[in-house]
């Protein structure tokens, strides 16, 4: 019987960069200094440096993936960690979590000197990843804004009203944190493959070009991750070693990606930063003025979808501004749009406006946010 020989760590490095280049180059706007959205930096003094450092940050790393991709060597992928890490720094808009995975990853390939301790590694990311977007997808907001008015209602066209087929939807998240479970055991791990793979098709069936036609970043996101799953779990043995858990390395890579994101549920850990990918419950943020110039000046990114909930004719919806510039989802974290509130009345100064967060579910929640 022949045995498919292993995929090496060099191809999957080289496929890791072929898809995070690829995900920076369908939103490019979000890595540069000029753009109509605010830049968000973990301090505010950072908004000082000139806008050029953002676009010198990303091109230098495109240019280090290049070179990775000529020839891996762990003394590039040193600089295009600290080239990556720095301009996500500059921006909390880019903490995505695709783009927090492969940070980790690559934090693993450059920091850990065995391929058997990058593999390792690797795997522990990846049901990481898995499990804690099913965790926060079980919610009634996945349920309401995913669920039935995405996946049944505007993808399917079937109204639901049923409770037991709503209730059904959470069938979704419970097989996606069981398959990456799966992958752990030694007997069961290719289901968890098969059903993880399965659960790729479907959104690239769901977000791609024939159906909903969205957010097309993620696309070669769940184009590369089956090829992960099978050279890291079909074609290999998870292989915990003890003295692999003593490296300080891997016990910050243990808390970041494995403790850490548990936090989420309580909101004292952000999204983005515990694999929270499709799960609803998003909260927007909403700008409600009667300012002319300024409607005008936003008029592309408005609708009166939320006319009916929100008290002005026109709000200016955060969340499409966003899509519509750096051409992916913002950070939703409050302290972000705290900042994203400051920003825009030092734009607008003496614009009388107002600043409301929605959000929906079976029970929609709508509150004044006047950060101080």
């Amino acid at each position: 019987m022949m045995v498919a020989p292993l995929i090496s760590l060099q191809l999957l490095l080289r496929t890791m960069l072929v898809c995070w280049a690829t995900i920076q180059l369908l939103c490019y706007p979000l890595w540069h200094g000029l753009r109509d959205y605010p830049i968000i930096p973990i301090w505010d003094v950072l908004l000082k440096l000139p806008w050029f450092l953002h676009d010198t940050l990303f091109y230098g790393g495109l240019g280090c993936m290049l070179l990775l991709l000529w020839k891996p060597n762990k003394r590039w992928a040193m600089i295009l960690l600290v080239v990556t890490i720095c301009g996500a720094l500059l921006d909390q808009n880019r903490w995505q979590p695709w783009h927090y995975q492969f940070i980790w990853m690559l934090a693993a390939y450059v920091f850990l000197q065995k391929e058997k301790q990058v593999i390792l590694a690797w795997q522990i990311i990846l049901v990481s990843v898995y499990f804690f977007s099913g965790l926060a997808k079980l919610q009634s907001a996945f349920i309401h804004d995913i669920w039935k008015n995405l996946f049944l209602q505007s993808w399917l066209g079937i109204t639901a009203k049923n409770q037991w087929i709503l209730r059904l939807g959470y069938v979704m998240p419970i097989a996606e944190m069981g398959f990456a479970l799966l992958l752990l055991t030694g007997s069961f791990k290719k289901i968890g493959v098969y059903g993880l793979i399965l659960m790729h098709l479907l959104i690239l069936i769901w977000l791609g070009p024939f159906a909903r036609n969205t957010i097309i970043e993620v696309w070669p996101w769940n184009i590369a991750m089956p090829f992960f799953l099978v050279a890291l779990f079909y074609q290999r043995k998870l292989e915990p070693m003890l003295a692999f858990f003593k490296i300080k390395f891997v016990r910050l890579l243990l808390l970041a990606c494995c403790i850490l994101p548990w936090l989420n549920l309580g909101g004292y850990w952000d999204r983005n930063l515990s694999f929270v990918m499709y799960s609803g419950g998003v909260p927007l943020l909403y700008i409600c003025t009667n300012n002319n110039t300024v409607l005008m000046q936003y008029a592309s990114y408005m609708s009166n979808h939320k006319s009916a909930v929100l008290p002005c004719k026109f709000p200016i919806p955060v969340y499409q501004w966003a899509l519509k510039t750096i051409h992916t989802s913002p950070n939703t974290e409050k302290r972000v749009y705290a900042a994203i509130v400051k920003q825009w009345k030092q734009l607008h100064l003496g614009v009388e406006a107002s600043f409301y967060i929605y959000k929906s579910g079976f029970k929609y929640t709508l509150v004044k946010f006047d950060p101080q």
